[in-house]
């Protein structure tokens, strides 16, 4: 009975920030002015290099990103504009919102930091997975499906900026029942609030749903929840995820693609682990 009451009580802040949206935060002003950039035919890479500049953490990041498996090449590259030629504006603009979102959320309280560290690096595993498979499934612009799988989930974060001026703080148990009830709800808020494309906004509504169908091809939102789906059980083997089988997503997948392990896992993720975990390592 306890736990029900705290849970209300949580609710309620929740609840309150949903109906004072701008309370929620706005993206950066040089996120803006990159995508900006990254969205006009007209704007050099030279151009945007400099404005990425003005962040060092950003270029830190891009640079790190450059080194990992997916993109390393015998001759490293180390400056900007030869990382931007190197992975693409599709990829150069989802690390630039991954970025930008992490900054966006910043936790004062201890119990808050922890909670916000496990949600983002569980956030992190599966965009690290989304980006693995759009590659190994031939995607053109594999690295939409990496943003677009950390986008889909922003709310989760959202939920526990509710808490940043509250000295109570929900357990893990109540904060993952809060964000059943109302990531989705937050993310879209955010998504709009920011101006992205409602395309992302139909895979947040989408995810985590495993009989969801858009057509007989295999598209983003079926790379996410086979991305959902593998991060849950590698970080939650307690858990109650139907058969891998019995999911939508899987049953798109090309025959040289969709083997299984004995221990229930697609094969092409148990094989390669150690990429992903580089992947993971080099966003998170």
């Amino acid at each position: 009975m306890q736990q029900v009451n705290f849970y209300n009580v949580y609710k309620t802040v929740v609840e309150h920030l949903i109906n004072n949206q701008e309370q929620l935060p706005s993206l950066p002003s040089i996120t803006l002015k990159i995508r900006r950039a990254i969205a006009d035919p007209n704007a050099t890479n030279a151009y945007i290099a400099k404005l990425i500049q003005l962040d060092p953490s950003l270029s830190a990041l891009l640079l790190r990103q450059a080194a990992s498996p997916i993109y390393r090449r015998e001759i490293p590259a180390r400056t900007i504009d030869t990382i931007m030629s190197m992975i693409g504006l599709p990829a150069l603009e989802g690390l630039v919102m991954q970025h930008s979102i992490k900054s966006l959320f910043v936790m004062k309280s201890p119990k808050l930091k922890k909670l916000f560290r496990d949600a983002w690096e569980r956030m992190i595993y599966k965009a690290a997975i989304s980006l693995f498979l759009a590659k190994k499934l031939g995607f053109r612009n594999a690295e939409e499906a990496m943003s677009a799988s950390i986008l889909s989930e922003v709310g989760t974060l959202a939920v526990l900026s509710a808490f940043s001026a509250n000295i109570e703080v929900p357990d893990q148990k109540i904060y993952v029942l809060l964000c059943k009830k109302y990531s989705k709800s937050l993310s879209t808020i955010l998504l709009h609030k920011w101006g992205l494309d409602n395309y992302l906004v139909s895979l947040t509504q989408s995810s985590g749903n495993w009989s969801f169908s858009k057509s007989n091809e295999l598209g983003m939102i079926d790379i996410i929840n086979l991305a959902i789906y593998t991060t849950v059980q590698h970080r939650n083997p307690d858990n109650d995820l139907p058969r891998l089988e019995d999911i939508s997503a899987y049953q798109k997948l090309p025959a040289t693609l969709n083997k299984v392990t004995e221990s229930k896992q697609l094969a092409i993720i148990e094989s390669n682990l150690g990429t992903i975990d580089n992947i993971f390592v080099t966003l998170k």
